[in-house]
């Protein structure tokens, strides 16, 4: 048994051998092979690069025959291209001169027209400056107007403001009052009260029944015709007055109308009353109309008011008030008309106030007479006998303003509650 396993392994060995070197030609091979196919690439890449190098030799070689040919051209008509370049530069030079005369042609014509037109543009542009100036200078006086005629009458507002308070009564519910088993707030007051009564004195709710504020509407008609230019200034610190008054106490609704040849609402009662609208009110009185037609401005500013009443809450007797300031002279034809307006404006509970004004220089309305002709006789009696306006004021000096026109109103009032029970 030892000696075949000894042989086994002796003939195992000589085939391993055998494999060995098969493998080793193998390999040979492959090596060559993969040798000669890189001496192939290579002999291909040589072939090109040389290729390339007798093109590049060829085109050298040309491109010297072309710059001997040229050179000797240029040596042959070098004289004929100088004649021509020189002709060609002229011809430019008198092309540009052409041209450049032309254009300076156009330019002047330009620069004129830019010119005028320019002149124009600072024409407009001057009479607009001058316009936007000078409306700047009206503004600025009429604001310094209305500062010192503010000035003149700032204590007298304070008073008449005063005074206005008592007689113009609150007439909108805006606080909380009164005792009430049902309401928005509950009055603490009331609390320990209501559990001390083991909850029995239930009153203890708060309604907004208080009146605290005003809710008016009031205008101011001024007379602009030229029977007031002595007593305009006059007329003009009395509507600073009663205004500033007016919006001191918060009335409400306050107006500014014009009348005279025509009617003009100077200010709506629906903008507020400021500095600056009093201002632009101011700059409309220019006191140089020709008529004085009161009853125009009576009728427009009586339909305002129809208008207007629907704006107005609650109860609506004596809320809508009217002063007339003026001179107090007008057509006396226009008397009986003027008493049926009023009649019916103060039907509809629309409160009508004139107020005269005078200056100390002119002759006092309480003296004027007037004469009239009846049936052919003739017959002289005092201007203020059948005059249309009930409630009137006759002013000289507005430090007595605050007192008299309150004190008017307060009798006024009584007069008109009077009637009415």
């Amino acid at each position: 048994l030892g000696q075949n396993d000894d042989d086994t392994g002796t003939n195992k060995i000589p085939d391993l051998e055998a494999k060995n070197e098969e493998e080793d030609v193998e390999n040979e091979l492959k090596r060559k092979e993969f040798s000669n196919e890189e001496n192939q690439i290579g002999d291909e890449e040589t072939r090109e690069r040389s290729s390339k190098r007798h093109k590049l030799d060829g085109t050298e070689e040309e491109d010297d025959k072309i710059k001997n040919e040229s050179g000797f051209k240029d040596d042959n008509e070098a004289d004929v291209d100088k004649v021509n370049d020189e002709d060609l530069v002229a011809s430019k030079d008198e092309g540009k001169q052409e041209r450049t005369q032309d254009r300076d042609h156009v330019v002047t014509k330009l620069d004129v027209i830019s010119n005028l037109v320019k002149q124009e543009f600072d024409i407009d542009g001057n009479m607009q400056k001058d316009l936007v100036d000078m409306k700047k200078l009206n503004l600025t006086a009429d604001y310094e107007k209305w500062n010192k005629l503010s000035g003149r009458v700032n204590e007298s507002s304070q008073r008449l403001c005063e005074q206005l308070r008592l007689l113009l009564e609150p007439t909108m519910a805006t606080k909380l009052k009164g005792d009430y088993r049902t309401g928005k707030r509950i009055n603490m007051r009331r609390v320990i009260t209501y559990i001390a009564s083991q909850y029995r004195k239930d009153k203890i709710w708060l309604r907004r029944t208080k009146r605290s504020k005003r809710e008016y509407q009031i205008v101011l008609a001024i007379d602009n015709s030229k029977s007031m230019q002595l007593c305009g200034d006059l007329a003009l610190e009395s509507l600073a007055m009663i205004s500033k008054a007016l919006s001191k106490l918060e009335v409400g609704q306050l107006g500014v109308t014009s009348f005279g040849d025509k009617v003009d609402h100077v200010h709506s009662m629906l903008q507020p009353f400021t500095d600056a609208s009093g201002a632009e009110i101011v700059s409309h009185f220019t006191f140089q109309q020709d008529h004085t037609c009161i009853e125009d401005g009576m009728s427009s500013i009586l339909g305002m008011f129809e208008n207007a009443r629907k704006d107005l809450a609650g109860d609506t007797d004596y809320r809508q008030l009217v002063f007339f300031i003026s001179d107090g002279r007008f057509d006396s034809a226009m008397r009986e008309k003027l008493q049926n307006m009023i009649r019916k404006a103060m039907q509809k509970r629309q409160f009508i106030v004139l107020l005269i004004v005078e200056d100390p220089k002119q002759e006092s309305i309480l003296e004027t007479k007037q004469v009239s002709f009846k049936k052919g006789s003739m017959s002289v009696s005092q201007y203020l006998d059948d005059y249309p306006f009930p409630f009137y004021v006759v002013l000289k000096d507005m430090k007595n303003l605050p007192q008299v026109l309150a004190d008017a109103l307060r009798q006024w009032f009584e007069i008109v509650k009077q009637d009415d029970n």
